[in-house]
C-alpha cells in the first residue's frame, strides 16, 4: 500500500472515535486524570499521545508548530490540549501513517 492509502485507512480506522477523544481532552483540567472513554478510544487516545511525542522528539514542522516548538502563545495546559485534539488532524495522522509504513 501507498501512503496516501495508508493515511486514509489510518484516519478511517480513528475518525469514529474523534469525538469521544477530543470531549475527552477539551474537558481534562490541568492536574486531573483524563476521563474514561471506551477502551477503543483510550487505544487511539494514546497513540495519539505517543506520536506527539515522537512528533515533539523530531521537532518536524506542521502548520501550527510555533505555538508548541517557538515562543509558546498558550499554557501548558493549552498546549497539551492542543496536541492530542487539533494537531492530530494536522500531521499526527500523517506521522502515525508513516510509522506504520515502517518509515
Amino acid at each position: 500500500m501507498g501512503f496516501e492509502e495508508v493515511l486514509k485507512e489510518t484516519r478511517l480506522r480513528c475518525s469514529e472515535y474523534d469525538p469521544e477523544i477530543t470531549g475527552s481532552v477539551r474537558a481534562w483540567k490541568w492536574g486531573q486524570s483524563l476521563s474514561k472513554i471506551s477502551e477503543p478510544a483510550q487505544m487511539w487516545r494514546y497513540v495519539r499521545l505517543n506520536t506527539a511525542v515522537t512528533w515533539l522528539a523530531l521537532a518536524i514542522p506542521v502548520p501550527g508548530s510555533e505555538r508548541v516548538l517557538g515562543e509558546p502563545l498558550m499554557t501548558d495546559e493549552e498546549v497539551i490540549r492542543w496536541l492530542l485534539a487539533d494537531w492530530w488532524n494536522l500531521g499526527g495522522v500523517q506521522l502515525r501513517a508513516m510509522y506504520e509504513m515502517g518509515a
